[in-house]
């Protein structure tokens, strides 16, 4: 799969992490016509996502190597999904040497050790511990009527205030 699977793409998105939540974000990729490619070391995950239907190689996607072998220098967007901060970090750092413009779009497991990722190059960062309730938030706020401008801007408000590291990063 290395070989062929991504070496067409251009402007494609590299989901480094293919568990369920990489593999979520893979089923809205697929169903909206955006090309993309996982990388995924566990087997159990990556046999997971082959069933599933997804483009996948196997490999650690902290490693330079396998993130050229997923066309990251050609890639649009690269979203990081791993459980472990210091190959987070790594993997930033990476894809940085890589491919410098593109949007790295980061999902912690909660706020904790965001300054090093925002110092590696991420764009965005998504603590899980707080990506729900402020997607809900934002969601009541649309659903109460709020146009969905506004209750994004609100949301990222509150973001900011909670995470002020986050502050230099780049809406997405």
């Amino acid at each position: 799969m290395i070989g062929g699977a991504q070496g067409n793409l251009r402007n494609h998105v590299v989901l480094a992490g293919c568990a369920p939540v990489g593999r979520l974000v893979g089923k809205v990729l697929k169903a909206s016509g955006v090309p993309y490619i996982a990388i995924e070391r566990d087997v159990d995950r990556l046999r997971i996502a082959q069933r599933e239907g997804h483009p996948v190689i196997f490999g650690d996607a902290a490693r330079y190597g396998v993130l050229e072998a997923a066309g990251v220098e050609d890639a649009g967007v690269v979203v990081c999904l791993l459980n472990s901060e210091a190959r987070l970090e790594e993997l930033v750092r990476h894809v940085r040497q890589l491919n410098p413009a593109v949007p790295v779009l980061v999902s912690t497991r909660d706020d904790r050790g965001l300054r090093p990722l925002v110092k590696a190059g991420a764009t965005h960062i998504f603590p899980e511990s707080q990506a729900a309730g402020l997607g809900l938030a934002a969601q009541t706020f649309i659903a109460l009527g709020v146009p969905p401008a506004e209750a994004l801007a609100r949301v990222r408000a509150i973001r900011v205030r909670l995470n002020p590291e986050l502050r230099a990063l780049r809406p997405v």
